[in-house]
C-alpha cells in the first residue's frame, strides 16, 4: 500500500464515524426562530461613538457616577448585505458572551470586508424580566437613533485591503 491509501483509509475511519454522530445528534425539527440577524459587506463607516447614542451612554454616566462608561460604537457595512450596527463596549471592554470579534480586529477601516451576525437588545429577551424596564427605557430614548436595534454579536474581519 502507497501513503494515499493509507491517507484514504485513515479518513475514512476518522471522519464517517463523526459524520455519522452529526446526523444521529442532530436536532430533527427546527425550533424557535434565531434572535440573530446575519450581514456582510465592506465597511463604509466606522464612529468610535454613535451620535444617537449618547442620551444613554451620558445617562449611564450620570446614574453610576462615572464608574461605568458604556460606549456604542457606529458601524456602517455596504453590500451585499448591509446596514448600521453597534458595538456595545462596558468600561472599553466588550460584553463577554454578548460580543466577540474574530480574526484581524480590522473593522474601523473603511474597504474591510466584515461577516457576522447582530440581535435587537429591544427585542430579545436579553436583559430577563429584572432589566426589561431599564431595556424599554433605553429602547424609548433611542428611537431609532442609536443602533442598539442591530448590536453585533460575532464578528469577523478581513485583512488590511
Amino acid at each position: 500500500m502507497n501513503k494515499s491509501h493509507i491517507h484514504i483509509i485513515f479518513s475514512l475511519i476518522v471522519f464517517i464515524p463523526l459524520f455519522i454522530m452529526a446526523v444521529v445528534l442532530s436536532p430533527q425539527k427546527a425550533g424557535a426562530l434565531s434572535i440573530f440577524s446575519p450581514f456582510g459587506g465592506r465597511v463604509t463607516v466606522w464612529l468610535p461613538e454613535a451620535p444617537g447614542c449618547l442620551p444613554i451612554t451620558a445617562a449611564v454616566g450620570v446614574a453610576t457616577a462615572g464608574t461605568v462608561t458604556i460606549t456604542i460604537e457606529q458601524l456602517k457595512v455596504g453590500a451585499p448585505k448591509g446596514g448600521t450596527f453597534g458595538i456595545l463596549r462596558i468600561n472599553g471592554m466588550l460584553v463577554p458572551g454578548l460580543t466577540k470579534i474574530y480574526s484581524h480586529k480590522m473593522y474601523q477601516i473603511p474597504g474591510n470586508w466584515v461577516l457576522g451576525n447582530s440581535f435587537d437588545l429591544c427585542k430579545s429577551d436579553f436583559a430577563g424580566k429584572l432589566g426589561s424596564k431599564v431595556v424599554d427605557a433605553i429602547c424609548g430614548v433611542a428611537a431609532g437613533t442609536c443602533p442598539i436595534n442591530n448590536l453585533v454579536h460575532k464578528m469577523g474581519t478581513s485583512l488590511i485591503p
